[in-house]
């Protein structure tokens, strides 16, 4: 949808602002670390502020699986089992069952 457009200045500004609260450090990994959980938290409160009430709750689940997922912390098929329930296990022990004519 156009209303969930974001500009490459809109981004470049909160990079900007991430880059500016982040904490400071000598540690170059600890810096990355730093600059990665103050981006995802600025993005996350700007993207939820410009969204529809009802949309919100899903964004950050998304957002909580995408991390969740890039700290291996859950696979992709947790995820899947996750948003499919038992539907996913009933079809890996799928019957074919014919029709009655």
């Amino acid at each position: 949808s156009h209303m969930y457009q974001t500009s490459l200045a809109q981004f470049q500004n909160l990079f900007d602002k991430s880059m500016d609260s982040a904490e400071k450090t000598a540690m170059p990994s600890k810096r990355v670390a730093f600059l990665i959980e103050q981006m995802t938290y600025v993005v996350c409160r700007n993207i939820c502020r410009g969204l529809y009430e009802r949309d919100r709750l899903s964004f950050k689940l998304l957002l909580l699986l995408s991390i969740l997922i890039s700290a291996e912390r859950l696979t992709p098929n947790d995820v899947a089992l996750l948003l499919k329930g038992g539907a996913a296990l009933d079809a890996t022990n799928a019957v074919n069952i014919k029709p009655v004519p």
